[in-house]
């Protein structure tokens, strides 16, 4: 266990980094090759298509849970009838998925015929679901299996060397001036590569998984499963699909929009470090019998300072992260302070209760815990309608921070009655302290120059990390010593017990 944890781990990191790194390179020659209008349609399309992908909402998150003990009793039958039972539903809402894709981008194309060409439009909404079609009908149940059996390192090494010979192929014809559609059509046609060497790899790691068998399963707390990834979607994708509609110039805010969220994305990928590969821990211990509450407690007590920290960086170094990327860029005004704190206050209070959904994930108790997540988007949706128009794109964000404030407690009390117990102070007390240590930090830091090149930035960007590690290590040790000293023995232990 411990060593698959570990290779998750070290490849999950990798996955990070090299995704962050295609982010920053292939976008950045997108938007000064092909402007703003074009950028700001690619965003635009993918948060509709993020509506789309609900269709795959629930399934995964019900089967793993599932698939726990049968893995650990070794019970052929039961993995196989799991895995069947789930293949059928990702090739019906497959198949549902397509049909809606065209459905969705002809009204989309129709839509903004003002802005840009309806059948360029088409084209490209065509292309970029096109990966998400192949998860449906083959990367995605075999995902579920590694997901489960703590093996998720080998879905992860693929998808690593599949997006740096996107990275390479991308930038090859970027820079050859080959269009956009082309440079975006690569993603699937390399995805589909990838999914057949995992298949492969299922095939020889997992001889008797058999996805033919004559499965009778109905996997229980799908639809529940469901509610939670579609309120999760409508809670994280609102934002630019209803600037698309609500703004002027939508596109052009939408470009700027994409940027701070860009760089966002790649701190919300290193939290997501610390979190992939604990479902199937927390699910194993369940599986075992054994106590979960001390092991989620230390868990916390090192993921929430973690959190506080990346994000309280984000905020200080955004706008200027924003300035040198879009250095070649004129058309509209990319630097603003002010989204990069709504940003960074969105991601704290997104990526601090991950570890809540992550847990909740481990035990499939979706039923229990579904009305927080409900609250949480209809609140996003109605405040965003509200919001946008009065106070523009700062207003969308605005909404989102109130719906993630709400759901924060909402969704912390009702996992404290329902599935761990005794977890609510804790976690209150551990956001108060690093909240008040932010807004310390803000205070301080809030004068500094927004850096005009990379070099300077990437200067002003270690001094920030190293201050603000410092001030939240000492934050967590004076406030968790005793938790984290627990932890170290637990690990020497187990250190002891490995060799």
């Amino acid at each position: 266990m411990k060593n698959d944890i570990k290779q998750t781990l070290i490849s999950n990191l990798a996955l990070q980094v090299i995704t962050a790194l295609y982010g920053l390179l292939v976008p950045r020659f997108l938007l000064a090759n092909y402007g703003s209008m074009q950028n700001g349609m690619i965003s635009s399309i993918d948060q509709i298509l993020s509506y789309v992908i609900l269709l795959e909402a629930g399934i995964s998150n019900a089967a793993i849970p599932l698939l726990f003990d049968p893995i650990k009793r070794k019970d052929i039958n039961m993995v196989n009838e799991v895995l069947g039972s789930a293949s059928r539903l990702y090739l019906k809402n497959g198949l549902l998925y397509l049909m809606l894709c065209v459905c969705a981008g002809s009204f989309y194309s129709i839509f903004m015929k003002n802005q840009i060409s309806s059948l360029y439009t088409f084209i490209m909404f065509i292309i970029l679901s096109s990966k998400s079609l192949i998860d449906f009908f083959i990367a995605d149940k075999y995902k579920v299996l590694l997901l489960a059996d703590r093996k998720l390192y080998i879905y992860n090494n693929i998808v690593s060397v599949e997006t740096i010979v996107l990275l390479i192929i991308s930038l090859w014809f970027i820079n050859a001036n080959s269009s956009l559609s082309l440079v975006k059509m690569l993603i699937p046609l390399l995805h589909l590569i990838g999914s057949f060497f995992l298949l492969l790899i299922i095939k020889r790691e997992y001889p008797h998984v058999s996805l033919c068998y004559n499965a009778n399963l109905i996997i229980p707390q799908v639809t529940g499963a469901f509610i939670h990834q579609i309120c999760s979607f409508l809670t994280y994708n609102t934002d630019i699909v209803l600037m698309t509609f609500l703004l002027p110039n939508s596109l052009l805010e939408i470009s700027v929009y994409s940027v701070y969220s860009l760089a966002l994305s790649m701190v919300t990928r290193l939290c997501k470090v610390m979190i992939d590969g604990m479902q199937s821990v927390f699910g194993k211990l369940i599986a075992d019998n054994k106590d979960i509450n001390s092991h989620f407690d230390l868990f916390e007590s090192l993921y929430l300072p973690s959190v506080f920290f990346l994000f309280s960086c984000y905020i200080i170094l955004a706008s200027g992260f924003s300035k040198c990327f879009t250095s070649t860029t004129t058309d509209v005004d990319y630097v603003r302070p002010i989204l990069a704190l709504l940003f960074g206050i969105n991601g704290i209070l997104a990526s601090g209760k991950d570890h809540y959904v992550t847990l909740i994930n481990a035990t499939g108790e979706f039923e229990k815990t579904k009305m927080p997540f409900i609250l949480e988007s209809i609140i996003n949706i109605i405040c965003t309608i509200i919001l946008i128009p009065l106070l523009g794109m700062n207003g969308a964000l605005i909404a989102t921070a109130i719906s993630h404030i709400t759901a924060l407690f909402l969704i912390v009390s009702n996992i404290d009655h329902n599935v761990v117990h005794g977890v609510q102070r804790h976690t209150l007390y551990r956001f108060f302290i690093y909240s008040m240590t932010l807004l310390l930090i803000i205070l301080f830091e809030r004068k500094i120059q927004i850096s005009d090149s990379w070099s300077n930035w990437l200067i002003q960007s270690l001094q920030i990390f190293v201050i603000n590690l410092a001030v939240y290590s000492f934050s967590a040790v004076l406030i968790d010593r005793k938790t984290i000293k627990r932890g170290m023995i637990a690990y020497a232990k187990l250190s002891d017990l490995h060799r």
